[in-house]
């Protein structure tokens, strides 16, 4: 079994981060296939908006694949719910926000 992390960016909701950790945990069960072996998926609040730690079956190179292909499946629904996937291994560094006239 491998554990994979990965950080979901979005603005955090002080009152209601636990409830969106709850959906996003579901959303990306929703969009989980046989094939990425997923075994877990625990969302939590993080200072940046959520982590994602994912237990998964099968070989140690398939496993960051397997959650790279998963977080390209949930890109479109966890944009609607304010968040961005960073990939796992990616350096952690939240993206940063466009102004006006950018």
């Amino acid at each position: 079994m491998h554990m994979i992390s990965a950080l979901l960016f979005g603005a955090p909701d002080a009152h209601g981060s636990r409830r969106r950790a709850d959906l996003v945990q579901d959303l990306l069960w929703a969009h989980s296939d046989p094939e990425d072996a997923v075994q877990h998926i625990r969302v939590r609040p993080h200072p940046v908006g959520l982590e994602a730690v994912l237990l998964l079956g099968g070989r140690a190179d398939g496993a960051a694949t397997a959650v790279v292909a998963l977080l390209g499946r949930s890109a479109a629904p966890l944009s609607r719910q304010g968040y961005t996937a960073l990939p796992p291994g990616a350096p952690v560094q939240p993206p940063v926000p466009s102004g006006p006239g950018d």
